[in-house]
């Protein structure tokens, strides 16, 4: 975790939940270039789009648990 990482969490209080999450979002959100246009859950098929080294394995019709496997997949090779 860098530094900033780290004192930004640092100064969310406990009991304060919501900040805490949104501060930790926004730090996995900046690691791995993603980002989010809503904070619900639909029951739809919405797109996905992805640019980039590995961007291929983004197409086509990929269930969400697909995705993330994906994701967590890349993540392993980047090590």
């Amino acid at each position: 975790m860098s530094e900033q990482e780290s004192t930004t969490l640092n100064a969310m209080e406990a009991d304060k939940a919501r900040p805490l999450h949104k501060a930790i979002c926004t730090i996995l959100d900046e690691r791995t270039h993603t980002g989010w246009t809503t904070t619900g859950h639909t029951g739809t098929d919405v797109q996905i789009f992805a640019s980039g080294p590995a961007s291929d394995r983004f197409s086509g019709h990929l269930d969400n648990i697909d995705i993330a496997k994906i994701v967590f997949e890349l993540l392993a090779e980047k090590k």
